[in-house]
């Protein structure tokens, strides 16, 4: 797998991608070209694939939220709020993992539903920076400092230990597949009420797995 680099904006670093960028210069919202009902389910998926993966991780969510009017062209505002617990020896990778579970949730979504290209693919990654950067700062932070590379691409500082992007996305991507039942649950919710708890998210798929049969 090739990964490209991208010159996105604030930047000192290229920000590199499983798939190419754009040859000319749009914003994601333009790429993805899906209509506001798409985008905003969109993005409510990607919070939900969070929720999904960090609560498969071990962590407790707060709060989870996708709002108004702050991104435009779309004008949704999507945001999460966690409160993390880690257990040693692999911390890191639960909290990797959780930070990748919005970008892959939407790429099977995506995939599920047809309307899947390169180009939404490209742009899937490009509004994941966010989420890659606190993996990145997180594994910083941890002894022994975790390095993430890029298809091989990135520095390594010495005596850091080396874990590379797609690692965490097949993990992910794993973990996720399991359970996109759920996933598209907490996505539903979230699209009609904007604001879910964690409670409100024990209470849903309790109700979900009841409904179905998968207690």
């Amino acid at each position: 797998m090739r990964w490209h680099p991208n010159a996105l904006t604030n930047r000192r670093e290229p920000y590199w991608t499983r798939h190419q960028p754009p040859t000319r210069r749009c914003g994601v919202y333009e790429v993805l070209a899906l209509p506001t009902a798409k985008v905003r389910r969109y993005l409510a998926v990607h919070e939900a694939g969070h929720v999904i993966a960090g609560l498969a991780t071990g962590h407790t969510l707060i709060r989870a939220t996708i709002g108004t009017a702050y991104e435009l062209p779309a004008g949704i505002n999507h945001t999460i709020d966690t409160w993390a617990q880690w257990a040693p020896p692999h911390a890191w990778e639960a909290y990797a993992i959780r930070c990748a579970g919005g970008e892959r949730a939407q790429d099977q979504w995506l995939r599920k539903r047809r309307l899947w290209t390169p180009e939404r693919a490209w742009a899937t990654e490009a509004l994941a920076c966010s989420d890659r950067e606190d993996a990145a700062e997180m594994g910083r932070r941890f002894e022994p400092h975790v390095a993430i590379t890029w298809g091989g691409n990135g520095e390594v500082p010495q005596r850091w230990r080396q874990v590379d992007w797609s690692k965490i996305q097949a993990l992910t991507d794993e973990l996720l597949t399991q359970r996109w039942d759920d996933v598209l649950a907490v996505a539903a919710a979230l699209d009609d009420r904007g604001t879910l708890t964690g409670a409100d998210v024990q209470k849903l798929l309790t109700t979900y797995r009841a409904l179905h049969g998968k207690l």
